[in-house]
């Protein structure tokens, strides 16, 4: 026997202790009543959340739960499913004790049960009915639906009436005592410390008919109703052999049967298939595989085939189709479909039956599928496989088709619609009997059509067992079970109207235990008038006077959005374009551009070299300029005049003083303000932390928008690079993105990665039985297969995770997120439809399912969802998503208009209504609220934009702390934009600042989307996903985690930046060449002046030799250098020679070139030094 459904409380991840369970029933023919009392035990430091998942048994309804608080049990009241677990949610965000019972899908239930003290014990009590089934050896079966995992205190006692055999106890225990009491049976057992594995109680089997009759009494009237189990079997000349040749097998391989024991079901197999000549197998999960074909094959060999099969995946029952032409189809599955609809969409035309081998099923949906293609379904938990077989091979199928009855003695009779039956079970049929007297026919047959047989009863007022809460219950579970096989919304209300007039869980409403008449006014919710009528009476009274405080109370939603939407308007219009030029120039320097290099020095003739050589001058090379020179933008100055006649005339001319600049950027110059750091790379992030970051880190204080506007003024700077009135065109830019990808370093993916890549799925497989129930392992291992392109095992990795737990709205959240961005668009929409049906009070649900239907091209739905939003007074953590919201639905509109879609806004306030594009565009999302996340953007400025700094040098914006936030409001989004692009390096980071969720979850998983070039038509987006944990138990702004690193290539103000920088670049290598030219030539030149006046030099030499006596030229040598040093001209460092000089005049001392041409006469002692000199 498989193991049962665990009686286990869940923190988050984690299990609390069973202190002790208490059961007591009663048992009255084929109908019990279970309550069990069940003491749970928190050993943890703080008080906490608890979740208690239990199966019950097929067509069990819960009818009643308490809760015990100060030292008493409070009943619950029945409330409308989303409306119970909305209020529960919220009591536990406040504090507030309370707990809830709901049906989450098949024969599958929760209980949510707050708070469990620290070190303290908490009661909860649950009741149950349950039509009992029969057991294998053909008796009446009582069965518990569930084990106890650890020892614990279990107490056991049953009632069984009006019985005259001794009931047998099937069961792990020991010493369990049965005792004969009056015309019934007790029994009995009772431990301190015990597991419990299964316990079973059969009882004596009666086929005759059971008729019960009893009266409601609903305050100003009543109701009699009676209820008639019957065993019918199918007449022997109806009974048609039945065979087949052709036959499909569907096997569901989904994650929920990885721990599920199949041997019962391929020993079915193995009895079913003899005989068959064509088998189809279809293995599904996720995805459906290829069908595989058998033909004249052993049946060992399908067998093997299936024991071989690797249980991984979601389920997607919705989509299973049969192709081919069968006479029966077989299908294996435990009827839950995670990532679907819960049956086929498309009904095939040979009859199915479907196989339960789950204690956790949804028998009732399989039975109205398999019963609607005229097949059955059959639990082998419960029935002999056969049992199975004999029913399959016998030709003829029994249902029950209809009830016959006067109208004036019966009404409302349960079930109306035909029926598929099991030969070993009664049928039960429920009705409202009005007569005193009353008869009624049920009419049966194999053939849907025809009636074959019926059967009589004779019903009597006068045989009521008086007030009833059971048998009025079973009629209304029965009509129940109608209304969830009709289509249309009105059944949800019948169906909420049901459960609340007979106090039943139904799929729609839930079973909520308030503990203060204050909960119940603030959440609008009426206590029951039966199980609370004083608290009903107090609530009454104080519900008029709520209504018209609440009336006075209500704001304008859409002008306080608005007043929001306008201080967005109001950011995206400041211009940073100045700011831009500064920050660029300190990443990308220009060089500076000389001066143009002007005329050459004038080529000597040789009477101007014989003239420069009597003066004794040696002609020198002249310098290039080298230093910069301040010009203005707009300066046309003419060139400077070119140096006197005075000068050398063999030196080119000085730079002028002014020239006509290039147009050049503005320098890099100190800012006013700290708010530039150096530039940030692409190092890990201990190296971004400068002091100069950590210096701005500490700054906690916002930008007001005065600050804002007056960044705006700058941005017409005259000496901007950029015109006042250029246009920015959407989409202009060249835009490279690159996300790094998110690896985990995590034991178990260490160990994938280091097989080949044809082992690595077994890996993983291997891997899973340590980490089965972990969410976070199947996250790191499908990232890991995306990342290396293997999708559809990345795909089915990670719809594993809503396998763990049924309608769990996080989990569902994780898988449908990925798969969003995996494009599965069909798979995602139903898992977002559903967690919009569960999170409804959330507006990011509406908002994620609005993404999905635009994605899919349903513009109208999407539009429609997002003005829900905006419409909708969403609770104050929540607070601002609509600022979010209003770009999405501006973007949707735009990809409308794009696609040529029409779309109706003339419900949407037309002040909205705003195409507002960007450049860059940040948004992270996770999947649970209650939890705080921050976004860090370090922009290559050096600046950083998080909620303290939202608005940065560079006009980037960021989700800010608003008013009357605390740490724990969180809209589960925050968002990041930038107008203007500024290229460079974009770290993304996110702090898990905080968490009130009152569970031991542990880390979130989060999903950030980058958008660039955002409502543009070249526009791009990155979706990537990570899990992230919570850095420290006191939470720091600083505390952050790398999500992801963008490399931003340009934008459209840095590429107009960047064209001019390439013109100025470009005349700059323009100059420079001439400048090359130009020194070539000039270095000519000079050199050949030189040589000109130093020929010129050695004849004047020569010359003078020749003309004077040897010792006269000893002294003249002499005396020329001593007056060297004392009557050198102060010009003659650098003489230069007048360019505009044609006929250049020889001074007349030229005998003499150290005298100046109006020196005054020698002085007498200058004549006596010389005198002493020469005698020396």
């Amino acid at each position: 026997m498989a193991s049962l459904g665990v009686i286990q409380l869940m923190c988050g991840e984690h299990p609390l202790d069973l202190n002790s369970i208490k059961i007591t029933t009663t048992i009255n023919g084929r109908i019990s009543q279970t309550t069990m009392d069940i003491l749970f035990f928190n050993p943890q430091y703080k008080s906490l959340e608890g979740e208690l998942d239990f199966p019950l048994p097929e067509n069990a309804v819960v009818v009643g739960y308490s809760y015990e608080f100060e030292g008493r049990l409070l009943p619950a009241s029945i409330v409308e499913k989303e409306k119970a677990r909305v209020t529960f949610e919220k009591e536990v965000r406040s504090g507030g004790a309370t707990s809830l019972v709901e049906h989450v899908k098949g024969n599958s239930f929760k209980a949510r049960i707050y708070p469990i003290p620290s070190h303290g014990t908490k009661q909860v009590q649950l009741t149950y009915t349950h039509d009992l089934p029969s057991s294998e050896e053909g008796h009446i079966q009582y069965r518990l639906p569930f084990a106890l995992a650890a020892d614990a205190s279990l107490e056991i006692d049953i009632d069984v009436l009006k019985s005259d055999d001794k009931p047998r106890v099937t069961s792990n225990l020991s010493s369990v005592q049965v005792e004969q009491v009056g015309d019934g049976w007790h029994i009995r057992f009772a431990s301190t410390s015990t597991k419990l594995e299964n316990f079973a109680l059969d009882l004596p089997y009666s086929d005759s008919d059971e008729i019960l009759i009893g009266k409601k009494d609903f305050g100003h009237y009543d109701e009699m109703y009676f209820s008639i189990a019957s065993l019918v079997k199918i007449p022997e000349s109806t009974v048609v052999p039945s065979s087949c040749d052709s036959v499909a097998i569907a096997w569901d391989a989904s994650f929920s049967f990885s721990k599920i024991d199949r041997s019962t079901e391929l020993k079915l197999l193995e009895i079913l298939l003899k005989n068959v000549k064509n088998v189809d197998l279809i293995i599904f999960r996720n995805v459906q595989d290829p069908v595989k074909n058998f033909q004249n094959f052993q049946i060992a060999e399908i067998l093997e085939y299936l024991k071989k099969v690797d249980y991984d995946g979601g389920t997607d029952l919705e989509n299973l189709t049969f192709s081919g032409n069968y006479q029966k189809i077989f299908l294996f599955t435990d009827g839950f479909s995670t990532l679907s609809a819960d049956i086929p969409k498309k009904v095939p035309s040979a009859p199915v039956y479907a196989f339960i081998n789950s204690d956790v099923n949804n028998f009732k949906s399989l039975n109205q599928f398999s019963t609607s293609t005229g097949g059955s379904t059959f639990n082998l938990k419960i029935k002999k496989i056969e049992k199975v077989v004999e029913e399959m091979s016998s030709g003829g199928k029994l249902n029950f088709l209809s009830a016959t009855f006067n109208p004036a003695e019966i009404s409302e009779v349960y079930p109306n619609i035909p029926t598929a039956m099991d030969p070993d079970e009664p049928i039960r049929i429920a009705g409202k009997l009005v007569g005193e007297e009353a008869e009624i026919s049920l009419n049966f047959g194999t053939d849907l059509a025809n009636i074959q047989f019926s059967k009589n009863f004779k019903l009597k007022k006068s045989d009521s067992v008086g007030i009833s809460d059971i048998i009025p219950r079973i009629w209304a579970s029965k009509k129940l079970d109608h209304l969830t096989t009709e289509a249309g919304d009105e059944k949800d209300k019948l169906m909420l109207k049901l459960g609340r007039k007979y106090g039943i869980v139904t799929p729609n409403a839930s079973l909520l235990v308030l503990t203060t008449l204050d909960q119940y006014i603030q959440h609008k919710i009426k206590p029951s008038k039966d199980a609370l009528p004083q608290l009903y009476d107090e609530w009454s009274q104080r519900k008029v006077k709520l209504q018209d405080e609440n009336n006075l109370k209500k704001k304008n939603k859409l002008d306080k959005v608005y007043q929001w939407w306008s201080s967005r308007k109001q950011w995206w219009s400041v211009q940073y374009d100045s700011k831009f030029e500064d920050l660029y120039l300190r990443n990308n320097p220009l060089p500076t551009i000389r001066a143009p290099p002007g005329s050459h020095t004038k080529i000597l003739t040789e009477e101007e070299a014989t003239a420069a050589a009597e003066k004794s001058f040696v002609p020198q090379l002249r310098e290039s300029p080298q230093q910069p020179v301040s010009r203005s933008r707009k300066s046309d100055s003419p060139s400077a005049p070119l140096a006197s006649a005075s000068n050398s005339m063999c030196a080119p001319p000085p730079p002028p003083s002014a020239y006509e600049s290039a147009p050049m950027l503005k320098s890099a110059a100190p800012m006013m303000d700290d708010m530039f750091a150096a530039p940030m790379s692409a190092a890990p992030q201990k190296e971004m932390k400068s002091k100069v970051m950590k210096k701005k880190m500490a700054k906690e204080e916002s930008f007001e928008e005065e600050e804002r506007c007056d960044d705006g003024d700058q941005a017409g700077n005259k000496d901007s690079i950029l015109d006042e009135n250029s246009e920015k065109t959407p989409g202009s830019a060249s835009i490279g993105v690159q996300v790094q990808n998110w690896s985990p370093d995590v034991p178990y993916l260490n160990r994938i990665k280091a097989v080949p890549v044809d082992q690595q799925y077994a890996k993983y497989l291997e891997e899973r039985s340590a980490f089965s129930d972990s969410p976070a392992f199947y996250l790191d291992c499908c990232c890991y297969f995306f990342a290396e392109k293997q999708k559809e095992i990345g795909l089915r990795i990670v719809t594993n995770i809503v396998e763990l737990k049924i309608e769990d709205a996080r989990l569902m959240r994780i898988v449908a997120n990925q798969i969003y961005q995996e494009d599965m668009l069909d798979q995602a929409l139903y898992l977002f439809k559903l967690i919009l049906k569960l999170k409804n009070e959330e507006p990011q649900s509406h908002r994620e399912l609005a993404l999905v239907l635009a994605a899919k091209f349903e513009f109208q739905l999407a539009v429609n969802s997002f003005n829900h939003v905006l419409e909708t007074e969403w609770p104050i953590r929540f607070q601002h998503i609509e600022d979010e919201v209003i770009w999405e639905l501006n973007r949707t509109l735009w990809l409308a208009e794009k696609a040529g879609k029409s779309v109706d806004i003339s419900k949407i306030d037309s002040r909205f209504l705003e195409r507002l594009p960007c450049d860059v565009k940040v948004v992270i999302t996770w999947d649970v609220d209650d939890l705080c996340i921050d976004l860090h953007i370090h922009e290559p400025s050096g600046d950083k934009c998080y909620y303290g700094r939202h608005v940065t040098s560079i006009g980037g914006w960021s989700t800010p702390d608003y008013s009357g936030c605390t740490a724990y409001s969180t809209a589960m989004l925050r968002e990041y934009m930038v107008r203007d692009g500024f290229p460079g390096t974009y770290h993304i980071c996110g702090n898990y600042y905080s968490s009130s969720r009152q569970d031991l979850t542990g880390g979130t998983t989060i999903w950030f989307t980058i958008y660039t070039n955002y409502m543009k038509e070249n526009e791009q987006k990155q979706m990537s996903v990570l899990r992230l944990t919570q850095a420290s138990v006191i939470p720091t702004y600083q505390s952050e985690s790398q999500l992801a690193v963008m490399n931003y290539e340009s934008g459209e103000l840095i590429a107009k930046i960047e064209e001019k920088s390439k013109r100025i670049r470009r005349e700059f290598e323009e100059r420079e060449a001439e400048w090359k030219r130009w020194e070539a030539e000039e270095k000519e030149i000079v050199a050949g002046n030189q040589e000109m006046v130093k020929e010129a030099r050695k004849k004047i030499e020569n010359r003078k030799k020749a003309e004077k006596p040897e010792t006269q030229v000893k002294i003249e040598k002499t005396s020329k250098v001593e007056n060297s040093d004392e009557t050198k001209p102060e010009n003659s460092e650098n003489p230069k020679i007048a360019e505009n000089s044609e006929n250049p005049k020889v001074p007349e001392n030229s005998e003499n070139p150290k005298v100046p041409e109006n020196s005054e006469p020698e002085s007498p002692k200058k004549k006596g030094f010389f005198k002493k000199l020469f005698s020396k």
